[in-house]
């Protein structure tokens, strides 16, 4: 039977099989599952038209939205699944994006050790991959981030999966209350040497959010050289378990072509809030690396906190004007402590002093703490005059908080937003008719 149809017919159906989801707590699109399924299946039904532009672009996106995995220790080849084949396909010359998982594959995931192998057939894979321009790094797969919260006497707590014998098909997973440190850190030292001579544009970890110790790279994990050489974009989460380390640490200094630089940060679940625990954005005594140097072309900084985060505005500051090239600052769930968003404000009018000319400022919910002990509550920044003149646009939005009421204007407890689910920076770009 032939099932061929005319080509201006197939090139129209193709049309209404490509549909995304893009959801406000996440960095980047992807298909639906239905889409998937109907690229798949018109790859099946009509495969003489495989070769077909729009159909063999849309399989090279399902390709590069698909996260790959190592296979299990027992094999010492070290091989990658699916990725070999794929690399010496016809579609390896086709592919910019790569998503990789480092969790091992053998009839289950796990957190299992690499195979001694692996590195070498990493490297080898990706030296076909020659376009490769943007690479998406999931500590958890996917599918393993629909679990479901567990309160404990009605308080919110993070939660990481014990990624021990789980089926990937099974969703959502059991989850428990595990410590910060996940399977994706380990590995992720290998995974930058794989590439070392790629010319990467981008490195993405999944969003997600921003639940905390979800899907979060630990704040010891480094991008090193020369996998930062030639990054442009580098939109990440990191846990902070310890309050005295640098948010902006040595590998920032370290991307010479950096221009966006997205960093979501929260605390373990163990952690408790201490009025004295700010984050730290710049430790001019601490011993930085020799070749550190301003990242010149970094022209755009997003910070995302949640509820456990406090944030010292003269800190931020004395990171931010290491960046002499910045235009544009945006600051999500942030709160304040010790001195205020007005001083803030002044500070950043003071451009003699701070050298920041931020041409745009965006400032989603921010709060403030004036309790000097113990911490807490945050209640909502509202004072919008203040902030005139700290940039040439200013935008501030309110949303109500994710685990309360609709439109609820209660106060801010300490760990209160632990497991909720954080919005970015969506509503700023609705307003300028942009996109993320």
């Amino acid at each position: 039977m032939d099932n061929r149809i005319p080509i201006e017919i197939f090139e129209k159906i193709l049309l209404n099989v490509a549909e995304y989801t893009h959801p406000t707590t996440e960095r980047f699109p992807t298909f639906t599952a239905a889409s998937k399924r109907g690229i798949l299946s018109a790859r099946a039904v009509w495969g003489n038209y495989r070769r077909v532009k729009p159909l063999r672009q849309l399989f090279v996106s399902v390709l590069e939205q698909m996260p790959f995995t190592v296979s299990g220790p027992e094999d010492e080849r070290g091989r990658i699944s699916g990725l070999e084949a794929l690399a010496k396909s016809e579609y390896a010359q086709d592919m910019t994006t790569l998503s990789f998982c480092p969790m091992v594959y053998n009839k289950h995931l796990s957190t299992g050790t690499w195979p001694p192998n692996t590195e070498h057939v990493l490297e080898s894979t990706i030296r076909r991959l020659s376009l490769l321009e943007h690479v998406r790094y999931y500590t958890l797969p996917p599918n393993y981030v629909q679990g479901r919260l567990l309160d404990d006497d009605d308080t919110h707590h993070s939660y990481v999966w014990e990624a021990q014998a789980y089926d990937p098909d099974r969703t959502p997973p059991h989850v428990v209350e595990y410590p910060e440190v996940q399977a994706g850190n380990h590995h992720f030292g290998i995974l930058q040497h794989s590439f070392r001579n790629s010319k990467l544009k981008s490195f993405t970890t999944p969003y997600n959010g921003n639940l905390a110790s979800f899907c979060t790279l630990h704040w010891q994990t480094t991008i090193e050289t020369p996998f930062s050489a030639s990054l442009r974009r580098i939109s990440i989460n990191l846990v902070i378990s310890h309050h005295q380390v640098n948010v902006f640490d040595s590998w920032v200094f370290m991307c010479p072509n950096l221009e966006y630089l997205e960093i979501a940060l929260c605390r373990p679940h163990n952690w408790e809030v201490e009025s004295q625990k700010m984050l730290l954005f710049w430790i001019p005594e601490e011993w930085r690396h020799p070749d550190e140097k301003p990242p010149l072309k970094l022209t755009e900084v997003r910070l995302i906190g949640d509820t456990d985060t406090l944030f010292d505005s003269r800190q931020l500051l004395s990171g931010l004007h290491r960046f002499p090239a910045l235009k544009k600052l945006a600051l999500a769930h942030v709160q304040m402590r010790q001195l205020p968003w007005p001083m803030f404000f002044d500070d950043l009018r003071n451009t003699a002093k701070w050298k920041v000319y931020l041409d745009t400022l965006w400032l989603l919910n921010p709060t403030t703490c004036e309790a000097t002990w113990p911490v807490g509550p945050y209640v909502r920044f509202m004072d919008e005059k203040a902030a005139v003149g700290a940039a040439k646009e200013v935008k501030i939005v309110h949303t109500p908080w994710p685990w309360g009421k609709s439109g609820s204007e209660e106060d801010v407890m300490p760990g209160q937003g632990r497991g909720s689910v954080y919005e970015r920076f969506e509503v700023f770009e609705e307003m300028d008719g942009g996109s993320r």
